[in-house]
């Protein structure tokens, strides 16, 4: 009998998701954790208004959601998966856009250059400036001058 009472506790525990989300149509928001908790979001309407807050849209109310790649609108909370990601949109419709790569570090390939080492070019500004110095006693004309 104990058995039966370990499994109803284990179910009674209440779903957690985690979720990122993106504002419709903004290359450049980054996306936002947005964490559905069964008990304190009872409907698709609680939880559009808690995305609202969140993103802080400047479309105003989210009244949409929508898969980042597909556009596919989402309207019930039980569609939503957890570790997933979605776009929030207002009255707006969907704007493609790839909304998996925004904020994602790009690392620039490494670039190999090169370099001769130990040459040096024939006129560098140190060999023309060692050559117009006169030696002690000599002008600039190489003339003799008395000291």
């Amino acid at each position: 009998m104990s058995g039966t009472g370990a499994r109803a506790g284990h179910r009674a525990q209440p779903v957690v998701k985690s979720v990122l989300v993106y504002r419709n149509g903004d290359p450049f928001f980054a996306g936002r954790r947005v964490v559905i908790h069964e008990k304190k979001m009872s409907s698709f309407d609680v939880f559009l208004k808690e995305v609202t807050g969140g993103v802080q849209a400047p479309f105003g109310a989210v009244r949409n959601l929508y898969t980042p790649r597909t556009g596919h609108r989402i309207r019930k909370l039980d569609q939503i998966q957890s570790g997933g990601n979605y776009v929030a949109g207002g009255q707006e419709a969907f704007k493609k856009i790839n909304y998996l790569d925004i904020g994602e570090i790009k690392k620039r390939p490494m670039e190999v250059v090169n370099t001769e080492h130990g040459k040096q070019s024939a006129g560098s500004k140190n060999e023309q400036d060692v050559e117009n110095i006169s030696p002690p006693g000599m002008c600039s004309l190489g003339e003799k001058t008395d000291v």
